[in-house]
C-alpha cells in the first residue's frame, strides 16, 4: 500500500512540476500568422489577428516579414501609435525577422 501512495505522490509531483514548468515559459505567436509582418491591406487586420488572444510577461511575439522585406518594427507608446507617429519611440526600430519577449504586464 506504501508504495502506491508514493507512486501517486511522485505521478502527482511530475504533473504539478510539468504545470509550473508550463506557466514559466512563454507562449510563442507569430504576428499575423502566415500573412506575417506587412502593411496590411485592411486597417483593422492586425487588431483582428489579435482579438482573442492573451499575451502575458514572458510570451514570445514573432515579426516574420510578408511580401515586404524592408519592414521594421519598433515599440511606441500608446498616444504615438493613436496618432501614427514613430518619431518618439520607446525602443529603436529593428530590422525582421526577429523575436520579442514581452517583459512587462499592461497594454502593449
Amino acid at each position: 500500500m506504501s508504495g502506491k501512495i508514493t507512486m501517486a505522490m511522485a505521478a502527482l509531483f511530475v504533473v504539478l512540476a510539468a504545470n509550473v514548468l508550463q506557466s514559466t515559459n512563454g507562449v510563442s505567436f507569430t504576428v499575423g500568422d502566415f500573412t506575417g509582418w506587412i502593411k496590411p491591406i485592411k486597417e483593422d487586420f492586425y487588431q483582428n489577428w489579435a482579438h482573442g488572444k492573451s499575451f502575458v510577461k514572458g510570451d514570445v511575439l514573432g515579426f516574420k516579414s510578408g511580401l515586404e522585406k524592408s519592414e521594421k518594427v519598433a515599440e511606441v507608446t500608446e498616444k504615438a501609435y493613436d496618432l501614427c507617429e514613430i518619431a518618439s519611440t520607446i525602443s529603436s526600430a529593428i530590422p525582421i525577422p526577429i523575436n520579442i519577449t514581452l517583459n512587462r504586464t499592461g497594454a502593449y
